[in-house]
This record gives C-alpha cells, structure tokens and sequence, in this order.
C-alpha cells in the first residue's frame, strides 16, 4: 500500500538568550554597509565638540601621552592641545580656541580651507584667489598629513609649530629653556620692527622679513610670506581677535611670549 509522505516542517534550533537578545538589538544594515563602503563624512566647521569627536577618527595609532596642566586628557587618551598653534588648531576644527582636549581629533582640506578664506583671509582681493586658495590647501595637507588619510591629527600639525617657533626666535637652539627662548625672540622682534620703532609689529613688517627668510627664486613667496605673517598674527595676536587679520598687530610681549610657549611646550614632552 503505497503511504503519503508529508515532509517535516525545518525546526530552527533554540537560541540561547544572548543570540536571542543580540539579534532583538541588532541594527538594520546601512546602504553602504550593504555595498561594503565606509560612510564617514569629515566634520564641517562649526560644529560642537561632542558632533566632531563622534565623526572624527583617533589622532594617530599611538597617541603620545597627556600633557600636564590641561583640563585632562583628550577624547581617546591623546596628547593635550596647546600653546599658540594650539589655539590655531582649534580655530581650523571650528571649535573654542581655548579647547585643550582635542587632541585627539584631525581637520580636513574642507576645515583647512575654510580657516584660509574666511579667518586668515588669504590672498583677499588678489586675482585668481580661489585657485590660491587650493593651491595652498593642498600644499598645506600635503606637508602636514604624513600618513595621507585626507585628515591632519594634532601630532602631525606639531610640524607646523616647529616652523611657527624657528621664525619667532631664530637664534633660539635646540634645548634652550623658555626664557632663552624668549630672549631670542626678543632679538629678533627688535630686528624686525622696522620704522617706526613703536614696539609692535604690523603685518607688513612680518610679511617683509618672512619674505627674506626664504630661499632665493623661491615659487609664489610673496603668498608664502603672506600666509607666514597672517599665521604669525593669528597665532599670536591675544587682545585684538574681533579685527581682521591683516589690521591686527603683535606687541613685543605677545611676540617674546608665543615663543616661550612653544618652548614650555617642547620641554614638558622631553
């Protein structure tokens, strides 16, 4: 006699409760998960702190260890945030100048962009000043973004800073204590505050001895010595942050003392 099999319905075997409380919480997958891509956007200017820590990556694979006398650590356990280029830094992020605990945190050639336009106001009213713009952008992650991930990590922009502190104080050697430092770069203010002596240095007088410093038949100087001097002033300015850049001046005691910063700074990472 001939049976009617039926089959037998697929048991799914029994989940254990931390399968089962997993796959309950389990996200759906995104558009670009499903493709394989990594949806990160770079964070824009302007945004807070907490929106840029969540879209930015660690600075560096072995951030190096906090600096003392900050507000703690940085997000991620990296080096405290700093000093004159320090508050540079922050202004490019788009977050307080004053911030010490971004470390840990990186800018784009967007955030670059950005701080030369609209801060420092590069090459403003000269011809051409878009492509200046990009050119210098790029020439700038270029220099600074070491490992070439489109982003510059506090460690990487410290390049930056050694080159900021040798025009400040180029007498200053390897080893010197802030005081030292800051001696130098006394020297060298007295040098540059041309005519009048009136014990500031306006952005004429920065750009004209930026411009010597440079090689001979150096390419676009004139936009070198320019971007030289009104980071000079933005870094070092302290009293007249509501005036444009290029209207601002530095005083000795703002001049002598962004050096010795730097200085302080160098010292307490040896």
């Amino acid at each position: 006699m001939r049976q009617n099999f039926q089959p037998k319905p697929k048991v799914e075997p029994a989940r254990k409760p931390a399968q089962a409380a997993q796959a309950r919480t389990k996200p759906p997958a995104t558009d670009a998960a499903q493709k394989g891509t990594r949806s990160q956007a770079p964070a824009p200017v302007g945004r807070g702190y907490a929106q840029q820590a969540a879209a930015v990556r660690p600075a560096g694979p072995k951030p190096r260890a906090s600096l003392p006398g900050g507000r703690g650590p940085s997000l991620g356990g990296a080096e405290d945030v700093g000093g004159p280029m320090g508050r540079v830094f922050n202004r490019i992020l788009g977050v307080d100048e004053g911030r010490t605990d971004t470390g840990a945190m990186s800018f784009t050639r967007d955030q670059l962009k950005a701080y030369l336009d609209g801060k420092l106001a590069l090459a403003e009213g000269e011809w051409f000043r878009g492509k200046k713009l990009d050119g210098v952008a790029d020439k700038m992650m270029e220099m600074l973004d070491k490992d070439k991930d489109g982003q510059v990590s506090w460690p990487e922009f410290q390049v930056f800073e050694d080159q900021i502190a040798a025009a400040l104080a180029p007498a200053a050697k390897p080893g010197d204590t802030p005081e030292q430092v800051a001696t130098a770069a006394g020297q060298q203010f007295d040098s540059m505050d041309a005519g009048p002596k009136d014990g500031q240095l306006a952005f004429g007088e920065i750009q004209d001895a930026s411009m010597k410093a440079l090689p001979p038949n150096t390419d676009h100087a004139d936009l070198i010595a320019q971007l030289g001097a009104r980071i000079a002033l933005d870094a070092g300015d302290k009293d007249e942050r509501g005036a444009a850049v290029k209207d601002r001046k530095l005083s000795r005691q703002e001049w002598t003392g962004a050096a010795s910063e730097i200085a302080a700074r160098k010292q307490m990472q040896r």
